[in-house]
C-alpha cells in the first residue's frame, strides 16, 4: 500500500477512517471529512452534474452504436455529457478529468458536424 492511500477499516459506514495525510493517526470519517478526498461530502447539484454526463454520455454510446436514422443525436448526448462532467470536474477540482472532457468535447464538435452539417 502506498502511503499516500486512505486508511480504511472493516468498521461500520459510521466509524469508516482515514488518514488526513501519510503518516497520522487514523481519524473518524467524521472528524476528517475535509482531509479525505473520499471523504469529503460533494454537493448535491455536482452530483447531479456527475450523473447527468454519466447518462446522457451512456445514451450517446447507445445511439451511435445502434448506426440507425437517430444515431447522429448520439452526438448531441455527447456534447451535453461533456459539458456536464466539465462542471462536475471543475466542483471537485479534478484537473485530468476536466482536460479529458475538454478534449472529449472537441470531438463530440466534430461529431455534430460532420453528422449535421451537409458535405459538397
Amino acid at each position: 500500500m502506498s502511503e499516500d492511500a486512505p486508511v480504511a477499516s472493516h468498521a461500520p459506514a459510521s466509524v469508516l477512517a482515514c488518514a488526513a495525510r501519510p503518516g497520522e493517526q487514523v481519524q473518524t470519517l467524521h472528524s476528517c471529512a475535509g482531509a479525505c478526498p473520499a471523504a469529503a461530502g460533494v454537493s448535491r447539484s455536482l452530483r447531479a452534474w456527475e450523473w447527468t454526463g454519466c447518462a446522457l454520455g451512456l445514451l450517446g454510446a447507445f445511439l451511435l452504436a445502434t448506426d440507425t436514422s437517430v444515431s447522429r443525436y448520439g452526438w448531441v448526448a455527447f456534447l451535453v455529457a461533456n459539458v456536464a462532467v466539465i462542471v462536475f470536474a471543475r466542483g471537485i477540482r479534478a484537473n485530468g478529468l476536466l482536460l479529458q472532457q475538454t478534449g472529449f468535447m472537441a470531438t463530440s464538435l466534430l461529431g455534430l458536424y460532420r453528422a449535421f452539417v451537409p458535405h459538397a
